[in-house]
Order: C-alpha cells, then sequence, then structure tokens
C-alpha cells in the first residue's frame, strides 16, 4: 500500500496532539528507559511544575501535561522517592 504525503500528513496531525496530552508517568518512564539504555552513572529525574523553573536542580529534558509540568534530569545519587499523595 502506497501511503501519499498527504495521507501521511493527516495521519500526523491528528496523532501529533495525542501525543501532548500523554500522562506525565508515561513519558518519564519511556525517558527514563531511553537514558538507562545509554546512560550507566547515577541520575534521577523528576517532574515539576513548568512555573518552577527557574527553581529546576538539573536540566530539562522534557515536557507533558499540556506544558504545565517539566521533566527534569540531575546527574548523580538518585533522588528520593517522592512523599505519597
Amino acid at each position: 500500500m502506497k501511503l501519499t504525503f498527504r495521507s501521511l500528513a493527516c495521519v500526523l496531525a491528528v496523532s501529533v496532539p495525542l501525543v501532548g496530552h500523554a500522562n506525565c508517568d508515561s513519558i518519564k518512564d519511556s525517558i527514563d528507559g531511553k537514558i538507562k539504555a545509554r546512560f550507566k552513572g547515577d541520575y534521577s529525574l523528576t517532574i515539576i511544575d513548568a512555573a518552577d523553573k527557574d527553581k529546576a536542580d538539573g536540566k530539562v529534558i522534557g515536557n507533558c501535561d499540556d506544558m504545565k509540568k517539566l521533566i527534569v534530569f540531575k546527574r548523580g545519587a538518585a533522588a528520593a522517592a517522592p512523599p505519597p499523595k
């Protein structure tokens, strides 16, 4: 089956907004898997509010929840588990 440029553009137009609404934990887990495959040292990934970007203790490497939250990578000792909600 041959895909035309127009049909490919339609598929992308429908799928891209769905990615923007993905669960923050699933995005963090996906990023974590990619990092584990390439990086062997200790690190932590944390999810913070976008408003707290200036207070981020590490490098912002992703976002979720329609850009309302950021995923921050920090090298070194793994962060403690967040307190239960």
